[in-house]
This record gives structure tokens, sequence and C-alpha cells, in this order.
């Protein structure tokens, strides 16, 4: 059966072009050419792959045939299977008539063999399963996959929902239907913005410490000496008072040469002793006013030589006196 076998995959090229840069069709048959050649030798996992080869270089039908006749002589018939169907889903036009045959051969072979279908339903509708026995394979629901017997693991997955996992352990031919309702992926919250970086702390220098010292002396640079200010005017005062008690005093005089001595001659008389020695007094007092005052106010020095100050600075306030007591 083998020559007539690669007899009819060597029929299904088509004639290669002959150029020096074979299009992507003349390139699927040559690929397709050296798959039959392997498969002569029996080499039939490295005929499926110039198969593949040849669908990725120029997509046809018929390759998915051939590899589903090189799995089905390998006797790998799950895989075979699933290759079939691929070509009959793809097919646009006839094709060979070995195509049915095989294809009912292997589904025998299924049925007969240590073989388990496994029928696929979940949901959401989009939701796909993959096969730990056939890693290349995505089967979308509904749909049944052949398994051989013994322990297999399915995973079913969609967008938007969480990832499942099933284990089974197949071990008879009876039917088995695995159905795997998914659940929500739970939301994502939405990303925290991270908080803005403190701005650095600015402290301001502190200002310089200048200390300032308050002074009241009995002089004063560039002005008048308070000290003679002060003389002065109580010598004016006192020689203003002594004018007026010297005028009470002569008013008291003649109101005196006036009088009897039995008509309070003497007490007259005693008041204007009275007011006529204040007088005098005020005199002597404006007299040594007026005198030193203007002593003082002639004779300022540049410095005042005493007199209370008063600091202010960084430690506080401090009170002291310039001069001696």
């Amino acid at each position: 059966m083998r020559p007539i076998v690669l007899l009819t995959l060597v029929l299904l090229l088509a004639t290669p072009a002959t150029h020096a840069a074979p299009s992507p069709e003349a390139a699927a048959d040559a690929l397709v050419a050296e798959g039959a050649a392997l498969g002569e030798q029996g080499r039939w996992a490295e005929a499926v792959a110039k198969f593949q080869a040849a669908e990725a270089r120029f997509p046809r039908a018929i390759h998915h045939c051939n590899i589903g006749l090189a799995w089905s002589l390998a006797e790998r018939w799950v895989a075979a299977r699933l290759a079939l169907i691929r070509c009959r889903q793809r097919a646009i036009s006839e094709l060979p008539a070995w195509v049915d045959v095989r294809t009912k051969e292997v589904d025998e072979r299924l049925q007969t063999g240590d073989f388990v279908p496994v029928a696929l339903v979940a949901t959401p509708e989009d939701a796909v399963v993959r096969v730990d026995g056939l890693p290349k394979e995505v089967f979308r629901v509904p749909s049944t996959v052949w398994v051989g017997f013994g322990q297999h693991r399915f995973v079913i997955s969609a967008p938007g929902h969480r990832t499942e996992e099933r284990t089974l352990v197949l071990k008879t031919r009876t039917p088995v239907r695995l159905a795997v309702e998914l659940s929500l992926e739970p939301p994502v919250p939405p990303p925290i913005a991270p908080e803005p970086a403190p701005e650095p702390e600015v402290t301001a220098a502190p200002p310089p410490t200048e200390v300032v010292t308050l002074e009241a002396s009995s002089d004063t640079d560039g002005g008048p000496s308070i000290a003679g200010v002060v003389t002065v005017s109580t010598g004016a005062v006192a020689l203003v008072a002594g004018v007026a008690l010297h005028a009470a005093a002569s008013s008291t005089r003649s109101r005196a040469n006036g009088l009897t001595l039995s008509e309070g001659f003497t007490d007259t008389k005693s008041s204007f002793e009275t007011e006529r020695a204040a007088a005098a007094a005020c005199y002597g007092i404006a007299a040594v006013g007026l005198g030193l005052g203007l002593y003082l106010l002639l004779a300022g020095d540049d410095e005042p030589t005493e007199g209370p100050t008063v600091s202010l600075g960084a430690q506080g306030v401090s009170v002291g006196w310039r001069g001696h007591f």
C-alpha cells in the first residue's frame, strides 16, 4: 500500500515553476515533494514537518490532507483525525477520493481502540480548551476531542475570566462530557497615583544679631544738652516765682506802713518778711540755675559721659548705667 500512497502524495503536487526565484506556491510544492520522499522511508514525523512548512509558505487545504495521511500511516489516529477534519474545513474544491477512505478508517480505529471521545462544553461561548497531549491544538467550544486512555489535563480559558483546569482519568470507551463555567476575573483596581514628593522645607537663615543700645545721658551729640536745658528751665521758673514773691512782699510792705500797732501791723510785717525771704531764695535758685544751665549748654561734650543705657540683643534686654554714681 505504501507505493500507492506515495504516488498519491506526488500527484497532489502542482507543477513547479521554473525560474530563479520560485513563487511561494512552487516553494510549497518543493517541500511537499521532500515530504513524500521522507514518507517512502517511513520517516512520517519528518514528512509531516515538511508538509507543515509547505502550509506556512502557501496555505492550501491539501497540505492538511497530506498531514492526516502521514499520521494515519504512522498510526497516530488522534492527530490524523484532527488534520483530516481541518482539510475538509479548508477545502474549496472537490478533494481526492482517498480522503474519505482514510477518514473512515481513522474513525474506525478510534472507536475500536483505547480512545475516548470527550465533549467539551464551556461558558462563555468564546472559551477555548487545550489538552496536554495535543499542545499545538486549541479547541473552541462546543467540540469533541478524542484522547487515549489514561490521565489528561484540560485547561479552559476565556478573555476576562479565570482560567480553570480539569483532570480526567479515562479507562473505558464510554463518551465523557466536560462542562465548565468560567467565573469573571475580579475588576482591576485603577492605578493609584503616586503621592507627590514633599517639597524640601526651606529654612530661612536667622537675621544677623544686631545689638541696639539706647542711652539717656546728660549730653548728646549734635544737639543742646538735656541737663543744660532742664537747669535753665528750672532757673527761669525760680526767677518768675521770685519776681512774683517780690511783688507780693512790696505790696505787703506798703499795706503795713499804713497800719498802726493795734490794727495788725505785727502780722502784716511778719507776712512781708516771709514773702521777702521766699523771693530772695527764688532769686538765688534762679541765679544758680540760669548760670549752671548756660554753662552746660555752651560747654557740651562730644560723647555722653554718663546716664542709663538699654541694650537689645539675641539674648534679651539689658539695662545699665554709663558713668559714676
